[in-house]
């Protein structure tokens, strides 16, 4: 049997107000407007970015320019959590990270850090955005060597459905909005595919488009989610 994974590219708001306010209180705040690249691949990273409010996207191009979405963050995570665990070696960025709405980051100076670490919470919340992220890259990785496009397409959005809202008594909308070229870029594929995908999917029963917008059956999200518990 082929090893399942969940892949979540969006990470839900998660905002801890006691390590939320230290941050406010120590660090700088950066207001940026939407759709403002902030960090390009090989910029020089010297501090830790957290998202006090806002939605940030962060991505690669390839030499044929095809973009690839590592993850999405809302309030409440961080970005280059490990940037100091070596503070003599200099961090280059690898990624791009744009706002997708208007964003208040707050910068983390290694000064700032410092001070920081003497709170066991703060430390706490960085390790937990650190692991959430690389668990995400390592089920990504089994997801790519183990399931079918058609498989990680559906995980996808399985995992962005609004499992508290039911239509129609089976089916699911999504939290997030996808195009086409989103899904392909999140899961690395061309936009051809993912629409040959979803076309197939909704003749199967498995989709379903409502006023421009798809929606997922319940039975599918239990397929691609619930069974991966069992």
């Amino acid at each position: 049997m082929a090893m399942k994974s969940t892949v979540l590219v969006d990470f839900p708001s998660s905002v801890n107000p006691e390590v939320n306010e230290l941050i406010v209180r120590n660090a700088r705040s950066i207001i940026l407007p939407a759709k403002k690249v902030f960090v390009q691949p090989g910029d020089l990273v010297d501090s830790i970015y957290y998202i006090h409010a806002g939605r940030t996207r962060h991505y690669m191009i390839n030499s044929d320019g095809i973009e690839k979405i590592s993850y999405i963050l809302n309030n409440g995570w961080f970005l280059r959590e490990g940037v100091f665990v070596k503070p003599n070696e200099k961090v280059i960025a690898e990624r791009y990270s744009i706002t997708e709405i208007p964003t208040v980051l707050y910068s983390i100076s290694n000064n700032c850090y410092n001070k920081l670490l003497h709170y066991p919470e703060f430390s706490n919340e960085l390790l937990r955005s650190s692991t959430r992220k690389n668990d995400l890259l390592r089920r990504e990785l089994e997801s790519i060597v183990f399931d079918t496009a058609k498989d990680r397409l559906l995980k996808l959005l399985a995992s962005s459905a609004k499992l508290k809202e039911i239509i129609d008594m089976y089916w699911h909308r999504l939290r997030i909005s996808y195009s086409h070229q989103d899904i392909a870029a999140i899961l690395g594929v061309n936009r051809v595919t993912v629409s040959r995908i979803i076309s197939t999917s909704i003749k199967n029963g498995e989709l379903r488009t409502v006023n421009a917008t798809i929606q997922i059956h319940t039975d599918v999200i239990a397929r691609m989610l619930l069974d991966e518990k069992g």
